[in-house]
């Protein structure tokens, strides 16, 4: 859990450090509400979905704005049951000849058809796109 978090507020920092860099490119004027070149803590709190949005989403399961201990380690149960439960619907989806084991080629078979919408065989531009679109949404932290 530390190091998946570690590595959401790293991600978090990579996609803030254009910031710096930018003079006020699309990401700077969209996090900027009041136009004034800075981003203050309330701004950047509304504009962002990062780890912070995403513990409270999940985490606060009474609504009342606290997170208490308990309320974590039951959020974080219920992600683990979920993972879980998906994890065995994908090994069952890649073992496609049904005998247990997943092999590269058929976790490579698996991964083709699903961007293959139209299943003639080939990856077109558009399914690619929408793979990657697909991609972007189901992913958590902030969304361009």
């Amino acid at each position: 859990m530390r190091k998946a978090l570690t590595l959401s507020t790293l991600a978090l920092a990579i996609g803030l450090i254009p910031l710096a860099h930018a003079d006020h490119g699309k990401r700077m004027q969209r996090l900027d509400g009041d136009g004034d070149g800075l981003i203050s803590r309330e701004e950047f709190a509304r504009r962002t979905r990062g780890p912070s949005a995403h513990v409270f989403e999940h985490g606060d399961l009474d609504g009342d704005g606290q997170l208490t201990r308990e309320e974590m380690e039951l959020a974080a149960k219920e992600r683990q049951a979920k993972a879980t439960e998906r994890a065995a619907r994908l090994f069952a989806e890649m073992d496609a000849d049904g005998d247990g084991v997943v092999y590269e080629y058929e976790v490579l078979d698996h991964a083709f058809a699903r961007i293959d919408a139209n299943e003639d065989g080939f990856i077109d531009r558009d399914e690619e796109r929408a793979a990657r679109a697909q991609w972007r949404e189901r992913r958590p932290g902030p969304k361009p």
